[in-house]
């Protein structure tokens, strides 16, 4: 459903006469991704839309005009299809020419240009139309058994707020839209997750309509069961002009991260997520950080990281995602002596450094929320002198880093486009190594399994056939060695299943090996190796698992593809995903510069 319908129109250009026709051919995939598929396009379509002319010429052009719904409607479209649209492409001397539509040379920039004057909403709905096309053509029929392309998010930016109770993260939040909308306090104030968005009218809705609803795309939430539901609400504000929350974006407050005495033994003793608070909390933060676009990992000093709850979030919900979180210390505005601050943020690294083995220690922003609630429930700025009345931190500085948070935060939308292709790009490298991979292991197991059954029959059938044929046996004979041969074959059937099996599980836990196999010193990188070990192998462990629970091979099971199905994923990664991002790099560019240039006129 999400394929866009092509409708070339072929129309030869000649120098002395004009002959236009039209053809009704339709396409499955994009037409860009069809003319660089294959160089030989010139020869294998073009000819087949061409028509003879009736009168002489001396050189040919064919004019492609594209009308597909993106077009139609006026949004982004990409920048290949921009550059077929509305130009023609010389086919005999093997070159392009710019000729527009009345003749007239076409500046290149243009199209550049006027991309970086529309809205990013506009940029991002023609980015997803694009990432749509590509995981259609070539991921999702793929992809039917692993798991590494996840349904297309939300396309609204989402910034998520997580850290321990009293850390900061509903003060902040009221800070951010001007109003009081989240309770705040010393201990826990709230017990579930929260998504907020601004709107024109006040709502709150609890978790089962918002999950039911298609309108808010929150369906796959149900996934984890009726008690998620149950924690999970969502609320709409109108929020006063002050307010640094766009209509387009929502923010997630998330239950503060506790130590319970169950915590710190049967879920150890388990070694699955956190189920004390009724539902897989490890799960469904992991699943909101795969759809926010910034994620704040804030810290208060009185529990500088020390809780279990926030080292598994860390090593379990926010793994492959560290581009996407901040580490805030809130509150550093409470210490009165500079040695207070700075045994809090020591003590914080030290226990970072237990859960992210890196050599440098990852920036932590210290910052607090300076906010004062008036009567009427909105929320504004402090006096900056309220911030530096302990001149532990100066106030400049305080400022300074909230400030650079903000940044980041109203930084989200453009952030997702980038987010957006870099999680299309990752399923694709993870859903190609799955398939070399598993094609390795199913030759394996095919060559071993040909091999046994090959040997048993020679054993069990043709060497008593020829013993039977070219020696003067007896009936009495015959009949004793195809009693044997039958007895020999049953037997080495049994004991070649036995062997097969032994042999499927040798292969799943030597898989590791396959990766030598298939990569050089070189080309086995330690991107190649992280990838394996964190998302790849756990999935066909996974999927050969439950193959073997049913009493079947493991190998046998991974999913397999063709020769051609690889080199289309790897053509999205070398090619697709390399356009798109240089796309969105001129069009930040573009509108960066011409907000700086507004900004600077003001």
């Amino acid at each position: 459903m999400y394929r866009r319908v092509n409708r070339v129109i072929s129309v030869r250009v000649d120098t002395l006469t004009i002959s236009a026709f039209s053809l009704g051919w339709v396409q499955r995939q994009s037409f860009s991704t069809a003319f660089y598929q294959s160089r030989r396009f010139d020869n294998q379509i073009v000819s087949s839309l061409a028509l003879p002319s009736c009168g002489p010429c001396t050189r040919r052009s064919y004019v492609y005009a594209f009308t597909n719904t993106a077009q139609r409607r006026g949004a982004f479209s990409s920048s290949r299809a921009q550059h077929h649209q509305g130009y023609s492409t010389t086919v005999d001397s093997g070159r392009e020419c710019t000729v527009g539509s009345t003749g007239a040379s076409a500046a290149p920039s243009s199209s550049s240009s006027s991309l970086s004057e529309l809205p990013p909403v506009v940029v991002q709905a023609g980015i997803e139309e694009e990432l749509q096309t590509l995981r259609s053509s070539y991921l999702e029929p793929y992809d039917g058994v692993y798991r590494f392309l996840t349904h297309f998010k939300s396309t609204t930016p989402m910034v998520m707020f997580l850290g321990n109770h009293s850390s900061g993260k509903s003060t902040l939040i009221n800070y951010l839209s001007g109003c009081e909308i989240q309770e705040t306090g010393v201990a826990p104030t709230d017990d579930g997750f929260t998504v907020i968005r601004r709107g024109t009218y006040d709502m709150d809705a609890d978790g089962p309509s918002v999950v039911s609803n298609p309108k808010y795309q929150y369906q796959s939430l149900q996934q984890f069961g009726i008690s998620f539901v149950t924690h999970f609400k969502m609320k709409t504000r109108i929020m006063p002009s002050t307010s640094k929350i766009p209509m387009d974006m929502v923010l997630v407050d998330t239950p503060g991260m506790i130590d319970t005495p169950v915590h710190a033994s049967s879920v150890e003793q388990a070694g699955s997520g956190d189920h004390t608070r009724g539902y897989d909390f490890l799960a469904v933060t992991r699943w909101f950080a795969q759809q926010s676009d910034v994620i704040l990992l804030m810290f208060d000093p009185a529990n500088p990281g020390t809780t279990g709850e926030t080292l598994d979030v860390l090593t379990k919900s926010l793994t492959g995602y560290e581009h996407k979180f901040f580490l805030v210390m809130n509150k550093v505005d409470v210490f009165e002596k500079v040695t207070d601050f700075a045994r809090a943020y020591g003590t914080l690294c030290w226990n970072l450094s237990k859960v992210m083995k890196m050599k440098d220690i990852p920036r932590v922003y210290t910052t607090s929320t300076p906010v004062k609630k008036l009567r009427n429930g909105d929320v504004v700025n402090a006096p900056a002198s309220a911030t530096s009345a302990t001149g532990t931190v100066p106030a400049a500085e305080l400022s300074r880093q909230r400030n650079e948070i903000l940044n980041e935060i109203r930084a989200a939308p453009m952030r997702r486009m980038d987010n957006l292709i870099t999680e299309t790009e990752e399923s694709a490298r993870n859903l190609l190594l799955a398939c070399r991979v598993s094609k390795v292991l199913r030759q394996d197991y095919l060559q071993r399994e040909v091999f046994l059954y090959g040997l048993l029959g020679v054993a069990c059938f043709i060497g008593p056939a020829a013993a039977v044929v070219f020696s003067s046996v007896s009936a009495t004979g015959t009949v004793l060695i195809t009693l044997l041969s039958l007895a020999m074959g049953c037997g080495g059937l049994v004991l070649a299943r036995m062997h097969l099996r032994e042999f499927d599980r040798r292969l799943l836990r030597s898989c590791d090996n396959v990766l030598g196999r298939l990569f050089t010193a070189k080309t086995l990188t330690k991107d190649v190796e992280v990838r394996w070990q964190r998302t790849v192998r756990p999935e066909l462990l996974r999927i050969a698992a439950a193959s073997q629970g049913k009493s079947a091979s493991g190998v046998m099971a991974l999913p397999s593809c063709s020769a051609r199905a690889c080199r289309g994923i790897q053509y999205v990664i070398d090619q697709e995903v390399p356009a798109l991002r240089r796309k969105v790099g001129e069009y930040k560019e573009g509108f960066f510069k011409r907000r700086g240039a507004a900004e600077d006129h003001k």
